[in-house]
């Protein structure tokens, strides 16, 4: 009898396993290649920027009125041109839009609302007493009268009661300081750097603004629905004062439809003006400033002959069109898509000024379909901009198999 001795070592080391073992290896180095390269994603990709420019304004120059300080810009284009030293200056009841629009926020209303009911109190009665006696614009009232957020906006911006600022800053924040601390932040969440709060009416020499921070400001009482429609109201009739007229003299003539006057020993004469107009057929708010007129009337006077003589001085330019061409993306693995712009790019120029447009292309990780958002166009001129988004006219897919494959 024979008797094998089986040799576990020299089994697993013999030439032909060790061979087996290194093909497996192999096989399993691919497996774990091919599934990580599939995993892994797709290199990011960028566009190349097409051959575009703004082109320039052929416009007259602005004339300015011979105040201390103006600005004219446009609703959702911001400030187009500014005139004299902009810097910071009292702006008297100017500042009751920043009351309003405040209010607005704190306490939201719709069109065709009249918003709760704020009672008259007796704090109220001695505010009116108050301003009454330093000879400022006030608006009659009794105890326990009942006035609606509409009715109270209204005696606010119209007769420009700086009784009823007070009053309104009490119910809307607490008290007129809690009032002069979120309007300061709101100024600060605009942009409005050369603007401060000292008081809700605008008595206060310091309560200051500058013609271009005002513009602005100007551009987001009239993006209020319920603040566009009130300070395009000549008269209303209101609890215990009666018909009451609004200030600005001006509304209807030359389009004007807004926004607020004002007038103090230290501001001079202030005019806060919005008007609807068209400019090479589109339909158009302007917003400007005058500040430091010799009074309301001369304020009021000069606006109109502003309008008068350049409401026609205003030009749009098309910048790029709707589905035009930005750029193109090409992938490592042959495909391609157009950026194109998602509308037309119009802005408005005045004083022959000649746009910078800016293209800025996102890195795109594929797969992307089309009318994806891949980057911006913004063109800027001073201080005014806006912008379009650019967006992919066609899918473009992941890399195929075997693409990724041989591209790790």
């Amino acid at each position: 009898m024979i008797t094998k001795t089986f040799d576990k070592y020299h089994v697993v080391n013999s030439p032909r396993n060790k061979k087996l073992f290194g093909v497996f290896l192999i096989i399993l180095l691919i497996i774990i290649y091919i599934i990580v390269a599939l995993i892994l994603p797709p290199p990011k990709i960028k566009a190349t920027e097409s051959s575009i420019q703004a082109p320039t304004a052929n416009t007259p120059a602005i004339s300015w009125p011979k105040d201390q300080q103006e600005a004219i810009g446009a609703s959702g284009f911001g400030v187009l041109a500014t005139d004299g030293e902009q810097k910071s200056a009292p702006i008297a009841s100017i500042a009751k839009t920043m009351l309003a629009l405040a209010v607005i926020k704190q306490k939201p209303l719709s069109t065709g609302k009249q918003g709760p009911t704020i009672t008259i109190t007796s704090k109220d009665v001695e505010l009116f007493n108050t301003y009454f006696a330093q000879n400022g614009s006030v608006v009659p009232v009794e105890l326990n009268e009942q006035l609606t957020e509409y009715q109270i906006l209204q005696a606010l911006l119209l007769p420009s009661g700086d009784n009823i600022a007070d009053t309104l800053a009490n119910w809307a924040f607490g008290s007129v300081d809690n009032y002069l601390t979120y309007a300061n932040n709101l100024a600060k969440d605009l942009n409005l750097e050369q603007t401060h709060f000292a008081d809700a009416s605008g008595l206060s020499p310091q309560t200051v603004s500058s013609a271009q921070d005002l513009v602005i400001l100007g551009e987001n009482i009239m993006a209020e629905e319920v603040l566009a429609e009130i300070v395009n109201q000549s008269k209303v009739t209101l609890p215990v004062v009666g018909q009451v007229g609004n200030y600005n003299t001006l509304l209807g003539q030359e389009n004007i439809v807004g926004i607020k006057t004002g007038n103090t020993d230290e501001a001079g004469g202030c005019f806060l003006f919005a008007i609807k107009n068209k400019i090479n057929e589109k339909d158009v708010t302007l917003i400007g400033v005058i500040l430091g007129a010799t009074n309301r009337n001369q304020a009021l006077a000069d606006t109109k002959k502003f309008l008068q003589n350049n409401v026609k001085n205003f030009q749009f330019v098309k910048v790029a069109e709707a589905g035009q061409v930005i750029g193109t993306f090409n992938t490592p693995w042959g495909k391609s898509g157009n950026v194109v712009a998602e509308k037309d790019l119009d802005f408005l120029l005045v004083n022959n000024q000649k746009p910078d447009l800016k293209i800025s292309f996102d890195q795109i990780l594929p797969p992307q379909n089309k009318g994806a958002k891949v980057g911006t166009a913004t063109v800027t001129s001073g201080m005014a901009q806006a912008s379009i988004n650019l967006i992919l006219d066609n899918k473009i897919s992941k890399p195929p198999f075997f693409w990724k494959i041989f591209h790790p």
